[in-house]
């Protein structure tokens, strides 16, 4: 079944390769600059693992390098001109060097290096390093939510909407730059979920689990190509402290409802093991009110719902790294999150005739909802390092989703009077949906010279199943309807290659390309009493993914860089099943089988001016793109199905900006500017929207006496489109946090503020298409106050003898995953 893809993607790599090679073998490979040389102590013996720094004349940082276990180091590709090198260890004392020059072409081997061990060292050195909230990269945004104040007490969900260039709307969906086709990672892993499983998980995610969210706009073709928006990844605490240590923590917010977690984190390292694990219980408060007025049909439908969502639940990681060797080491990591949630809402709606306001009849009904998940991620990777200039990666994951709903949903319906029962319609379903993902990966990196070549392939297969059970409750008794039940399997399998090849021209241009192959097969099948057209939903393609990017860089004054990527969509199999699902007794929804893959291509252009002012200009074109759209269904009822558009084209300027203001107050600026059009012919519905949006965001980051620590985030968000057809107010918050440590920093106290003016908790929308007029109120529970208390405990220190360096650590885990 898959031979002729993977003769496809044989043949590419081949093709791929050769040209490569070819390329090498014309390039003159010397002609580019490098410093190399070998550190030691002042008895002869080398220093493995200090930082060497090349600095500017200016003392600017230029590249970096960590020396092996020989003491050696070598600096590739350095631009003509004038340098110093710093070479930092914890157990010695600093090394600068005098200023040197190199020429073009020039391979400058320095004079062995010795350091003086510091006078002050000891058998165990106290390292504390304070990671800054926000990391502005080349190629990605960091939110380091362990160095965020008022992060504390937020679930998975809430962290995402902080994050600089990230907005959540009122369906839950994450928006990064004006885009919801966003792919979630965990730990470098895709997680495949989406809709109400991808919100459920989020938010059952705790902030003392989560280290890090990187965002990246425009992923290479190392990565999946879906997810046209980009991707987010997140990254689960990981001690490195050696010996056996760990923390206790507990939090609690305040709003509305009351929130709280308990968590416990331990870690071992000694010599080549590493054993980790974290633990979380929760319990969870969500408001779920809204206001939602329809006009259809000459027809007024005002509806007023109270809501309340309750979730409890574990959340538990684990991980084992081992290093056999200096050559090869693997890992094993777990996660595993266990939720159950119970959901009541409540609703109010009188129908009333357009032209004269006069009341024709009321409804009052309830959705109550015992939902039960649970979802497990296990997965391996083997590193093999053959010399220092070829990395291999062989990677495999399994991951298991599972979710049980049982809802009750009786319906009233009263005369104008509000106390005649003109008739009652009570429902219940029943909803078990599983989700098995399996995937396997290898990647080979190689180094000729400047020339870095990559190449991979993966296999993935993710299976689903929905059973969907409807009984009608008739005096008490529930009677299964045949007619409404349904189950819904599908079936994806995704059969992958690539190849990079990231070379210099000259000194200061550097240029990466990319291409990703991948063939799709999918088979979607409905099982039914009821005849529906399309039961069975069979497709197979095949799509090439190319990437890029030119680089220029003039030392660390200035970075210009041009990126071209093309990236890709699927539909879930909830948005492909064809079968009609009751929200409630007025709105209904049915997913389309017709849906196709939405493309988008995306043309970026990045610059960076003394690593401060960072910033890109992006624009994509999306077609086939996903809108959920309400079509009239009946007289009073609403179906909303989604369906392919024409097209949407965004174009967006970002830019930040680190200043201080003095010595003890820093600001993070952060600025969006989006100019956004959705066009479509639907059935039933003609969209032609066009809106320019803009959002920023002032991080203050502020020390103050006797050891306070304070975080004051400041957001704004203005008028934006929702659903591709609905447009929502603008709407901004102020978050902030206290920090103080006590107990030699064993002790850790926070206290937080989210949204403490009650600015962003309301989402106000309106829309005009299909015959139907929608306005709207979606009120959730942003206004909170928190208290966190983290105990830290064991071994908190490095041992300076086995320290490496985090950068490397970083790095390594980033092409590990």
């Amino acid at each position: 079944m898959y031979l002729k893809s993977f003769c496809c993607i044989g043949v590419l790599l081949l093709n791929f390769i050769l040209l490569s090679f070819q390329i090498l073998e014309a390039r003159q490979i010397s002609a580019s600059a490098s410093i190399s040389g070998t550190v030691q102590d002042s008895e002869n013996q080398p220093v493995e693992f200090a930082t060497v720094s090349l600095l500017t004349a200016d003392s600017l940082f230029v590249k970096g390098e960590v020396t092996n276990r020989d003491g050696e180091f070598m600096i590739r590709n350095v631009e003509p001109g004038t340098y110093r090198l710093e070479i930092r260890n914890v157990a010695f004392v600093t090394y600068y060097s005098n200023l040197f020059d190199i020429a073009a072409g020039e391979s400058k081997v320095l004079d062995t290096i010795s350091l003086f061990r510091s006078v002050s060292q000891m058998d165990d050195v106290s390292i504390t390093a304070i990671r800054p909230v926000i990391e502005i990269h080349p190629d990605k945004t960091v939110f380091n939510v362990e160095a965020s104040i008022n992060a504390a007490g937020n679930d998975g969900l809430e962290l995402l909407g902080k994050a600089p260039g990230i907005l959540i709307d009122p369906d839950n969906n994450i928006v990064m730059q004006g885009r919801t086709g966003v792919r979630v990672y965990i730990n470098g892993r895709a997680t495949r979920l989406s809709g109400n499983d991808l919100t459920a998980m989020l938010q059952s995610m705790q902030s003392d689990n989560i280290e890090s969210i990187e965002i990246i706009t425009n992923p290479s073709s190392r990565y999946d190509a879906e997810g046209n928006a980009g991707i987010i990844n997140i990254r689960l605490k990981r001690n490195v402290r050696l010996g056996f240590n760990g923390s206790l923590n507990s939090n609690f917010t305040q709003g509305r409802y009351g929130r709280t977690s308990h968590g416990l984190n331990t870690n071992y390292q000694e010599g080549r093991v590493n054993v980790y694990s974290n633990l979380t219980g929760f319990y969870n408060n969500f408001q779920s009110d809204f206001v939602d007025t329809r006009i259809q049909n000459n027809l007024i439908l005002d509806q007023e719902a109270l809501g309340l969502n309750r979730s409890m639940g574990l959340n538990f990681s684990s991980g084992l790294i081992y290093t056999l060797n200096e050559r090869n080491s693997f890992s094993l990591t777990s996660n595993i999150i266990l939720n159950d949630r119970n959901e009541d809402n409540k609703s109010n709606t009188p129908v009333m005739n357009a032209n004269d306001s006069s009341l024709r009849e009321i409804l009052f009904s309830n959705v109550i909802s015992d939902i039960n998940s649970n979802n497990y991620l296990f997965s391996g990777n083997y590193r093999f390092e053959p010399s220092g200039n070829t990395t291999i990666d062989i990677d495999a994951s399994y991951s298991t989703f599972s979710r049980t709903s049982d809802t009750d949903q009786p319906n009233t319906w009263f005369g104008p009077n509000g106390s005649t029962v003109q008739r009652e319609v009570n429902n219940r379903f029943l909803t078990d949906s599983g989700i098995d993902l399996w995937a396997a990966q290898a990647d080979l990196e190689q180094r000729f010279g400047s020339v870095q070549f990559s190449a991979g392939g993966k296999y993935s297969s993710i299976s689903t199943v929905n059973d969907f059970a409807f009984y009608d409750i008739v005096e008490g008794t529930q009677i299964l309807d045949v007619n409404r039940s349904n189950k819904f399997e599908y079936k994806e399998e995704i059969v992958a290659g690539y190849m990079i090849l990231q070379m210099p021209i000259g000194q200061k241009v550097n240029l990466s390309t990319g291409l990703r192959l991948e063939h799709t097969m999918s088979v979607g099948t409905l099982t039914s009493v009821q005849e529906i057209q399309n039961q069975n939903v069979d497709r197979s393609y095949t799509d090439l993914f190319p990437n890029v990017g030119i680089s220029y860089r003039n030392g660390t004054r200035t970075m210009l860089g041009l990126s071209v990527g093309r990236r890709i969509n699927r539909p879930s199999y909830q948005e492909l099943n064809p079968f009609e699902t009751k929200l409630s007794e007025l709105v209904f929804f049915k997913g389309n089988p017709f849906l196709v893959p939405e493309t988008t291509m995306n043309y970026q252009f990045n610059f960076s001016f003394h690593q401060k002012l960072t910033g890109s200009i992006r624009h994509s074109v999306t077609s086939n793109y996903f809108a959920s759209i309400l079509e009239v269904l009946g007289t009073e009822q609403s179906m909303m199905i989604p369906q392919n558009m024409d097209e949407i084209s965004i174009t967006s300027f970002n830019v930040s900006y680190p200043f201080r203001v003095m010595d003890n107050w820093e600001i993070m600026a952060f600025g969006s500017l989006n100019r956004e059009y959705y066009r479509g012919e639907l059935q039933n519905a003609d969209i032609d929207l066009s809106l320019t949006t803009y959002n920023f965001r002032l991080q203050n980051s502020v020390t103050l006496p006797a050891g306070i620590s304070m975080d004051a985030t400041y957001s704004y968000n203005s008028p934006s489109i929702w659903r591709g057809s609905l447009e929502i107010q603008s709407y901004s918050r102020i978050d902030i946090g206290v920090r103080k440590n006590f107990l030699e920093d064993r002790l850790q106290l926070r206290i937080t503020g989210s949204d403490v003016l009650r600015q962003g908790g309301d989402y106000i929308y309106s829309g005009n298409y299909g015959g139907i007029d929608i306005a709207g109120i979606r009120s959730v529970d942003n206004q909170r106050v928190g208290i966190s208390l983290t105990w830290r405990f064991g071994n908190q220190e490095l041992r300076a003898a086995q320290r490496r360096s985090s950068a490397l650590q970083e790095e390594t885990q980033r092409l590990s995953d």
